[in-house]
């Protein structure tokens, strides 16, 4: 049998303006990123053919974090000598790093309430979504920066024939 782990997180924050939705989203994309470097340090250690690892599917679908494993012997896959399934504990992993964010998304859905964006305007942005795009920011400026010394070295070297 496959794993099957699905978190509503709409049902944990209740109704979310539309306006909210992007920067819910921005947090919520972050935690299925930080699930996977969980997922792959959790599972990695097991001496297993690699297709139960390959196998797992993680996404966010709305509100809805979907965490799946269709390969049939993943949910037996655990440690040398303990009986406790590794599923169990990514499936509690999951739910702790929500757990963590969810005071931030609820002041993000409080922020957004009451608040209709003008048609003309974009929509206001909150806390995370202001330092999100600080971090994109200082992460493109960093690569763009490499990218450009990377596309001059390439200019300067002289082409083969």
């Amino acid at each position: 049998m496959s794993v099957d782990i699905s978190i509503d997180v709409g049902a944990r924050l209740g109704v979310v303006p539309a306006a909210a939705m992007p920067a819910i989203s921005a947090i919520l994309d972050g935690l299925r990123r930080q699930w996977r470097e969980r997922l792959i340090t959790t599972w990695f250690p097991v001496n297993v053919t690699g297709r139960s690892l390959q196998g797992w599917q993680n996404r966010i679908v709305g509100l809805n974090w979907i965490l799946r494993n269709p390969v049939e012997y993943a949910q037996f896959v655990h440690y040398s000598g303990s009986k406790r399934e590794l599923w169990r504990i990514l499936e509690r992993d999951a739910h702790a790093l929500l757990q963590a964010v969810m005071p931030e998304m609820k002041a993000i859905v409080r922020s957004f309430r009451g608040v209709a964006p003008q048609p003309s305007q974009p929509a206001p942005s909150g806390l995370f979504a202001s330092l999100l795009f600080r971090a994109r920011s200082a992460l493109n400026e960093s690569t763009g920066r490499d990218r450009r010394a990377r596309d001059l070295r390439q200019r300067q070297r002289p082409r083969r024939r």
